[in-house]
């Protein structure tokens, strides 16, 4: 809506009606350009502010990626607006520390202070306190300071608590953990009036921070709790306030800031946990498996295990990933992963099958040779991985193949070595999930398949890293 549109409206009477309206049209009035009202805020706010201020709900907890523009709509614009909607009412800002916490007090009192006018109410400007300040004439306030601190003084109509921890280790830590909980139990539930609304923001950081203990907790705390997660990158097609489809599953959260490549590649660059947790608001411990064992059982519907080999192979690609311990019964296994797809045009299977064993550089090529000859048909290539002087060990490999009558050739993986092993091995992780790969029933590939069940927490990643250079090898050929 502007003037525009209603030129025998003046100016200021459009103003209160759209700021009145909503808290994005107030960020429009308040803000200008600087706002940028992406359509996540207004399903944030449609699907759930709403609800909080009309007091359908009461206890909200909201978790989205940082850097989407949540604080300046749920804390900022959404406070600043209650506040001059319920001038006799008291709201609390909390964050993890005075400073923070007062960033955002004074933020909401300059919204006021310029533009308090479109809903008849005045800062009192007696009062210059960052920490607390007034209503003119109403009374009703604003305090902003760190979760440590009292809240004695004044009852909260609205606390919000905005990102009440500042870092993982924070959150991971125990003692803070207990901390969170005791603060709100002693302090801010104590201050709450009868009919109060109750909201935190933030990024997840761990099950157990304070959203995650409240939600588990909430029968414990009055009034039931409400969730509104936003992930980075659906998961699965969402609907909105109205019941329409709003985005689909793989489509960013907020792509004018965050585009979906930049997603996927901070997806491929960041821990399992780390992504599920600070992306997905999904926490979870970094203690667990990436891949857990459901994904490699056969099911009904998936078979992912097989007695052979097909024959008729389409292509074939086989990595080795040497291990060059002196201690063979304590070193690395030495990994070699054939992975194959058929010429049956309806068989979409990646076909895995390999030899894991804790055997010297001689002893792992002539297991390469007879690996090979033991396929179906002869791979159409055989890369190995060549960092430091695993270089040497591909020429004779090259060699030794030669003479055995194998023409395929051997070529050296020196660039895998340039990225994080365990970033490399993640790149598996949409194969893993979408149940791709079919697994040769045998000793090598279970040790195989072990190995991805417990990464990345293993004691040993050598199959899953060869897997993952087969793979990558499998690419060049299709592509």
């Amino acid at each position: 809506m502007s003037v525009a549109e209603f030129p025998e409206i003046d100016a200021l009477t459009v103003a209160k009606i759209i700021s009145r309206g909503s808290t994005i049209g107030w960020g429009r009035v308040a803000m200008g350009d600087v706002f940028k009202p992406y359509h996540w805020l207004k399903v944030l706010e449609k699907s759930y502010l709403e609800p909080l201020e009309k007091g359908n709900i009461r206890r909200l907890a909201i978790s989205a990626p940082s850097q989407h523009g949540k604080s300046t709509v749920a804390a900022n614009l959404f406070a600043s607006r209650y506040l001059a909607l319920n001038p006799r009412k008291h709201v609390t800002v909390v964050s993890y520390g005075d400073d923070r916490a007062q960033a955002i007090g004074s933020q909401c009192r300059d919204l006021l202070s310029e533009s308090g006018h479109i809903f008849d109410v005045e800062i009192d400007p007696s009062n210059k306190s960052k920490v607390h300040w007034f209503i003119k004439r109403h009374k009703g306030s604003m305090r902003s300071v760190g979760w440590g601190s009292p809240l004695v003084g004044f009852p909260s109509d609205l606390l919000i608590i905005d990102d009440i921890c500042k870092s993982m280790q924070e959150a991971i830590s125990a003692t803070f953990q207990r901390q969170w909980m005791e603060w709100w139990q002693a302090t801010a539930n104590q201050r709450l009036s009868k009919d109060a609304r109750v909201l935190i923001i933030g990024t997840r950081w761990s099950p157990d921070d304070l959203i995650g203990q409240l939600l588990r907790d909430r029968k414990a705390y009055g009034p039931a709790w409400h969730q509104a997660i936003f992930k980075a990158i659906a998961t699965e097609d969402e609907i909105d306030w109205e019941g329409k489809t709003w985005r689909k599953a793989g489509e960013a959260l907020c792509p004018d800031l965050h585009p979906i490549e930049q997603l996927l590649d901070a997806k491929a660059s960041v821990a399992h946990h780390i992504w599920e947790t600070m992306y997905q608001g999904n926490p979870v411990s970094p203690d667990e498996v990436l891949w857990p064992g459901e994904l490699f059982r056969d099911t009904e519907e998936r078979q992912v295990w097989t007695d052979y080999l097909p024959s008729n192979l389409m292509y074939c690609t086989v990595a080795v990933d040497h291990a060059l311990g002196r201690d063979l019964k304590k070193s690395d296994y030495s990994a070699i992963v054939a992975l194959a797809t058929s010429q049956d045009r309806n068989d979409n299977n990646l076909y895995v099958k390999a030899s894991l064993e804790r055997t010297g550089p001689d002893q792992t090529i002539d297991r390469l040779i007879n690996f090979v000859k033991d396929l179906p048909v002869e791979p159409d290539i055989i890369g190995s991985d060549a960092n430091q002087f695993q270089s040497f060990i591909v020429d004779v490999a090259a060699t030794r193949l030669a003479e055995a009558g194998v023409r395929t050739p051997i070529m050296p993986i020196e660039d895998e070595q340039r990225i994080n092993k365990e970033v490399r091995i993640m790149e598996l992780d949409g194969s893993i999930r979408n149940r791709d790969f079919v697994f040769v029933r045998d000793k090598g590939t279970e040790i195989l398949v072990n190995q991805l069940k417990q990464f990345p927490h293993g004691n040993h990643d050598d199959g899953p890293d060869a897997l993952q250079m087969a793979c990558k090898m499998m690419r060049m050929i299709a592509e």
